[in-house]
């Protein structure tokens, strides 16, 4: 993989334990501080506009990923379904 210094961006996607969370999966776009999810019910993806770094990092070490998304950034973000 070749490097490009500023231009290259940490993408990381976590999968969820489908048993315990409504979520299947989330990842993070550090440049534009975007968090994706999906849901296992309806298979829906949605986009979160302007999450910070910290409240994803916090979400992937909660207790209850689902219970944190939730409270801490469904209703707090703007978003859009892709």
């Amino acid at each position: 993989m070749r490097r490009r210094g500023k231009h290259l961006r940490r993408f990381f996607v976590f999968y969820v334990c489908r048993i315990c969370n409504p979520l299947a999966a989330v990842s993070y776009d550090e440049k534009s501080h975007a968090l994706k999810a999906t849901f296992w019910d309806s298979g829906r993806t949605y986009v979160y506009e302007g999450v910070p770094q910290k409240l994803y990092d916090a979400l992937l070490f909660a207790d209850s990923v689902g219970a944190f998304f939730n409270r801490h950034i469904r209703d707090s973000f703007r978003f859009h379904e892709t």
